[in-house]
């Protein structure tokens, strides 16, 4: 009787002790709620955050436009194509690289820029020249805004014996216009690299005639 006793107690405890630890092991439902939630929101922050070089700032400047090849040939005018991949790249102090993105199939590229920087955008493609901007985005502090710039940039197809000098320096620089209360190109600067393009393209077209026409002889 005393060890039927025994038998019963020890059966009892082993069943508590297994509802115990059953219950211990059962997962909350708060609490992985709570996790989702959690690790949700963190990937959503990190997307929001390397999406671009904004973050979760409010406020940017949205460039936005399309980048095309012009290919040059000596005995006619040039020709206007729109590359496709062409590669951007953003460097912060004109050295450090920060950023890099690729225009679409039809040229077309858009991305955002963060205010109160000085940035210098590289933009290349095989079988062209490269073309750097010059963009500052400080504006005043109660001018801070989302800023959109539309622009249409052109790169020079590769010849193997031209060199294009103006193309080693910015051929364009944006900032903040005060009057116009928007971003603007500086048109002296980039009229006068606009210039001094136009006036190699041309030098080296008479030239090209020049040497077809010898040849033809």
């Amino acid at each position: 009787m005393r060890f039927r006793k025994q038998v019963v107690l020890h059966i009892s405890f082993l069943v508590f002790l297994i509802s115990l630890l059953s219950f211990r092991l059962q997962p909350n439902p708060d609490q992985d709620d709570k996790k989702k939630e959690q690790t949700g929101s963190s990937k959503k922050e990190k997307n929001k955050i390397t999406d671009s070089l904004v973050g979760l700032h409010p406020y940017y400047l949205e460039m936005k436009g399309t980048v095309s090849k012009t290919k040059v040939e000596a005995t006619s005018s040039s020709r206007k194509l729109h590359l496709d991949s062409a590669r951007i790249k953003v460097f912060v102090d004109t050295t450090r690289l920060i950023a890099e993105y690729y225009a679409g199939k039809h040229g077309e590229c858009k991305f955002r820029l963060p205010l109160n920087r000085k940035l210098r955008l590289e933009i290349s493609k095989v079988g062209c020249f490269s073309k750097l901007i010059d963009i500052d985005t400080r504006v005043p502090l109660e001018m801070k805004y989302v800023y959109i710039f539309p622009f249409d940039l052109e790169l020079y197809e590769f010849i193997p014996d031209f060199n294009p000098t103006p193309l080693q320096r910015p051929v364009a620089k944006v900032k903040y216009d005060g009057d116009k209360k928007n971003f603007e190109y500086d048109q002296t600067y980039t009229s006068n690299i606009s210039r001094d393009m136009k006036l190699l393209y041309k030098e080296y077209q008479e030239k090209s005639v020049k040497e077809d026409k010898k040849e033809n002889k």
